[in-house]
């Protein structure tokens, strides 16, 4: 109820241009001492109420595009993700940190990688809101996957063993790098678990 007072108050103050002509008419009787006619007074109030109709409405078009510019100039641009070339030798360094110096991995970084895999577990952050999801690859790699606290939802739904498609982002971390910003790309239904009939 509020809202609308405020804007109706707004809508009737956008309009007080009107008051200055009806002040004018009046101050222009009483020095010309001549009543002036209707049909004048009622031209004057249509031509001002057309003109502040027009101006309120240029404003409010003008407010709406720097609105827009702002709103696009806030909004970063998505960034083209580049994957990296040669997954293979990050997939090896899970099995053994030996293989992979940090000169190599340096390359790597802020690249993307897709793994497929079986679900482990899920766990909290112990630090900040993220999520962690835990996924065995096919070599049987055991991968920390980490996640924005917006897909707690959709993790936390994952039951163990199901399959999944991630895609993640290279990041440097103990003992050298992390799997972060993931998103889910595909998920295998959940099997469901067969009753036993004896």
């Amino acid at each position: 109820m509020a809202y609308w007072a405020t804007q109706l108050l707004n809508f009737i103050l956008g309009y007080g241009g009107l008051l200055g002509i009806f002040i004018g008419v009046w101050a222009l009787d009483s020095l010309v001492k001549i009543r002036s006619s209707p049909a004048l007074t009622w031209s004057l109030y249509a031509g001002a109420f057309l003109a502040i109709t027009f101006r309120n409405w240029h404003r409010a078009t003008l407010r709406a595009r720097d609105a827009e510019r702002k709103a696009a100039a806030k909004k970063p641009e998505a960034a083209k993700r580049v994957y990296a070339i040669e997954p293979e030798v990050l997939l090896a360094h899970l099995r053994d940190s030996r293989l992979l110096s940090w000169m190599e991995l340096v390359r790597y970084l802020e690249e993307w990688l897709t793994l497929a895999g079986a679900v482990e577990g899920v766990a909290e952050s112990l630090v900040g809101d993220a999520i962690y999801l835990t996924l065995i690859l096919e070599r049987g790699q055991r991968v920390n996957l980490r996640f924005a606290p917006d897909d707690r939802e959709q993790i936390e739904k994952l039951r163990v063993g199901q399959g999944v498609t991630v895609v993640g982002q290279i990041k440097p971390a103990f003992p050298k790098f992390a799997l972060e910003n993931c998103e889910l790309l595909r998920v295998a239904p959940a099997r469901a678990a067969l009753a036993r009939v004896s």
